[in-house]
């Protein structure tokens, strides 16, 4: 990965957070290369060389600075981003098929630790991580720290509209739900799909809409049919002066094909408004969710299946290769059972 910006971190603060934060949570380690290799100062460069410095001392040292600054900036963006992700940053270095080798080599053995944080509070900020080993000659390379949920000011607000993250979301949703992008594990959940029967027709499941170039596909569609059940206790509800527990979960599927193209879209919305007694079940009850789609009959395409909270801006998400799932027996279908003979003599 090359990482290149002109810009100060604090420029794009926001937008750099919930990257790292979205990278962590996906278990994605950065290790960014900066492939300009060793870097020098342009002041003393031979396209400079000659009276454009020699008389200006002042305009020299301006130019140096700038250098300096824009480079550290740079430099400190990747260093941080790799910090921030459990990787390693390689700047400043020629040895760029090495940085690549080291890259991968550290990419390839990692441990996997977890644990409960005692905080749980929503505050935003930012909570630091710290691994030691008895070893003290090891660098250990692991993520440094993660963010509480950005909810409290939604959350802590008696009388607040449950969708006041809506539209700083949808850019958010955007990227979550498009093809390939790292699953999110905000919000935890089990899937299951299946093909509805091994017959493909015309017709469109209920509530499914084919985007301009779906619909320009010749060809029957097969449906399949998407049972999902949702970590509850992932989601902020907004609790009202009347007592009244608040939220909106959306549960989206879209049909992409290979190149990433969107084919076909469908899903639908809880608007949750639940009083104490039903809030107390329903933090015992397990979310469920259950959507046909239909997929083209022929060709490569994939599922992409999200859960979003929009109080808490929380996303779940996973992708299904449907070649993956194409061949298993259609939903209904009983189970072959086998019989055993034995003879004795």
């Amino acid at each position: 990965m090359i990482c290149r910006t002109h810009l100060p971190r604090w420029c794009f603060e926001a937008e750099f957070r919930e990257t790292a934060t979205l990278l962590a949570r996906s278990q994605v380690a950065v290790y960014p290369i900066d492939a300009r290799g060793l870097t020098t100062s342009p002041v003393y460069g031979a396209a400079n060389a000659g009276t454009k410095y020699g008389q200006s001392p002042v305009a020299a040292g301006k130019d140096e600075m700038k250098f300096a600054q824009q480079t550290g900036q740079e430099n400190q963006t990747m260093l941080q981003l790799a910090d921030d992700t459990g990787g390693r940053a390689f700047v400043n270095t020629n040895g760029l098929s090495e940085a690549v080798s080291k890259a991968v080599e550290a990419g390839s053995s990692y441990y996997t630790l977890t644990y409960s944080p005692t905080n749980t509070e929503p505050d935003g900020k930012l909570r630091r991580i710290s691994i030691e080993t008895q070893n003290k000659g090891l660098v250990l390379s692991y993520r440094r720290g993660y963010y509480g949920s950005g909810a409290a000011d939604v959350a802590k607000t008696p009388g607040v509209e449950p969708v006041a993250t809506a539209q700083r979301s949808s850019t958010a949703t955007e990227r979550v739900m498009m093809r390939g992008a790292p699953a999110s594990t905000q919000i935890l959940f089990t899937v299951r799909v299946l093909p509805v029967s091994q017959a493909a027709g015309a017709k469109l499941a209920d509530g499914n809409s084919l985007t301009v170039e779906g619909e320009k596909l010749k060809g029957a569609f097969r449906p399949y049919t998407i049972d999902l059940v949702a970590d509850q206790r992932s989601l902020v509800f907004v609790q009202s002066p009347d007592g009244v527990h608040h939220d909106i979960i959306e549960f989206l599927i879209a049909v992409y094909d290979r190149d990433g193209t969107l084919i076909n879209r469908t899903g639908s919305s809880i608007h949750a408004d639940l009083s104490a007694a039903n809030f107390a079940h329903f933090l015992e009850t397990p979310l469920t969710f259950n959507q046909d789609v239909s997929v083209p009959d022929k060709g490569e395409y994939f599922l992409r299946i999200a859960v979003h909270d929009l109080n808490g801006d929380r996303f779940g998400s996973v992708e299904v290769p449907v070649s993956a799932i194409k061949n298993l027996a259609p939903l209904g279908t009983p189970p072959v059972r086998s019989t055993v003979s034995s003879q004795h003599q």
